[in-house]
């Protein structure tokens, strides 16, 4: 497998992200101004949301806009091209809004496809690995507690996940093989 493949994301994905994260600002800015518009102390006291919600909202406010500022890096690195994942003999590289990352195939474990368990709403699928050198940071651990695996790609590219999963330990498979390189298949 010597050809290089590269995919890229599609922006449908991040899309709904920018939305969902610019509709919640709206929402907390809106609370903020008619909090704002008469007497505020009078506002928190005749509210059941007291000092805690109005926290709250201001919070929501700088947590959600952050977010929409990193969903818009995202989608602005999808529109120009750059976000995407090339796959080669010797490793992937992830690029992104927000990240730029290679792995060599020895640094990393199988693929597998993680998908969360929700009973509300759907969820989007991961594709989850572990980093087998160096050491696992907090996101690291998190991702372990959470999925089972200390790291993970995104989805939403131009392939289906599965498909995506397939590819990727099917060039893993074929780069350990051919080199003297031994490395277990997963943790």
């Amino acid at each position: 497998m010597s050809e290089r493949v590269v995919v890229r994301r599609r922006p449908e994905g991040v899309f709904y992200g920018v939305l969902g994260s610019l509709a919640f600002v709206a929402l907390c800015s809106w609370l903020l101004i008619s909090a704002h518009s008469g007497d505020l102390e009078a506002w928190v006291a005749d509210s059941r949301r007291g000092w805690f919600g109005y926290c709250a909202i201001w919070f929501g406010l700088v947590l959600f806009g952050w977010t929409g500022w990193a969903s818009l890096k995202d989608i602005s690195a999808v529109l120009r091209g750059r976000a995407q994942l090339e796959i080669d003999e010797s490793g992937f590289f992830e690029r992104d809004g927000s990240r730029e990352r290679r792995f060599r195939w020895d640094e990393v474990s199988a693929f597998e496809l993680h998908i969360p368990v929700r009973k509300l709403h759907a969820v989007t699928p991961i594709i989850v690995f572990d980093i087998l050198d160096g050491e696992v940071g907090v996101w690291g651990r998190l991702n372990l507690s959470c999925a089972g695996r200390n790291a993970y790609l995104r989805t939403g590219y131009d392939v289906e996940a599965s498909e995506l999963v397939g590819l990727l330990n099917r060039y893993r498979n074929a780069a350990l093989t051919i080199g003297d390189v031994s490395v277990p298949s997963s943790s």
